[in-house]
């Protein structure tokens, strides 16, 4: 067959990528329909992944990781509920150390992409890549997430009782994110009741008089400045936050002074330190604005 084609040396690197990114194609589509024929095991839904991983549509991949991960937790409540409450064993997926440590890969892969979102330099094409970043990008903790499967791939590889240690840590600090994630969404929940309440009372309550239009103007006034000095406290906070965690990543990279990779990363972190000069100064003239509405008003 003359339209098969071998590898040529001559052909050059633009080819060859070509070659590889079509190769993958067909290996995507080979997968998806052996995956949609439900083989056992979890070989063919992490070579799908895998595939998903190597075109950068990392989200799928994430999507079938996902579904994967479920599907053994079910399973296992099942069995459990069959034994009454024993575990006999652990699901295939649990024991796979390959599983975890792809999983990991993942969750690094899709943290720099949030870090590339953030920074205004992302190159990724992928419709539905774009779109979770778009949503996600800024509160998808995936470092707490690798760190786990890290520590679940060690527990497969090595045994439980090799890890006791380990998997009792990763329990107890999994425990106190979880309390920590369920105090802030209280806190959000209780300050969006008492601004509830407020708006209710400001609607409830009349202007009966000149004095508690004064009153409620000066209110207004101080209260917006507070605001303001809470809010840009909290920003800076943010700022800084960010800004160490590029500086430390550009760290980790050692990269060569004056080189094309050096230079792209220090225009980034001048773009970065921009966006957040220009974040403070937009709160600043928004309060301003308010200032200056409410200051009317009185």
């Amino acid at each position: 067959d003359t339209s098969v084609k071998g590898f040529d040396p001559s052909d050059g690197p633009e080819k060859w990528k070509s070659d590889r990114k079509d190769y993958l194609e067909h290996a995507r589509s080979a997968y998806r329909s052996s995956d949609n024929l439900r083989p056992p095991g979890i070989d063919v839904p992490c070579k799908l992944a895998q595939v998903h991983m190597s075109l950068e549509s990392f989200i799928e991949a994430l999507t079938i990781l996902t579904d994967l991960r479920n599907t053994a937790s079910e399973k296992t409540m099942d069995s459990e509920n069959k034994s009454g409450g024993q575990r006999l064993a652990r699901s295939e997926m649990e024991a796979s150390y390959t599983y975890w440590m792809l999983y990991a890969d993942l969750m690094m892969k899709i943290g720099y992409e949030c870090k590339k979102w953030n920074d205004g330099t992302s190159t990724n094409d992928d419709y539905m890549t774009k779109r979770w970043l778009r949503e996600n990008s800024k509160k998808f903790d995936w470092q707490e997430r690798r760190l786990q499967a890290i520590c679940l791939a060690l527990e497969a590889a090595a045994g439980s009782v090799s890890c006791t240690n380990l998997t009792n840590w990763m329990k107890k600090h999994s425990e106190i994110l979880i309390e920590k994630e369920a105090a802030e969404a209280a806190a959000a929940a209780a300050a969006a009741t008492t601004a509830d309440d407020d708006n209710a009372d400001e609607k409830n309550t009349g202007d009966n008089s000149e004095e508690a239009k004064d009153n409620d103007a000066t209110s207004g006034l101080q209260a917006n400045k507070l605001s303001y000095e809470s809010e840009r406290e909290k920003l800076l906070n943010m700022n800084n936050v960010e800004l160490r965690k590029f500086d430390s990543l550009t760290k980790e990279m050692n990269l060569v002074a004056g080189s094309i990779i050096f230079n792209n990363r220090m225009a980034a972190r001048a773009a970065l330190v921009a966006k957040h000069r220009n974040a403070i100064k937009d709160l600043a003239l928004r309060c301003k604005e308010e200032e200056n509405t409410a200051s009317n008003i009185q």
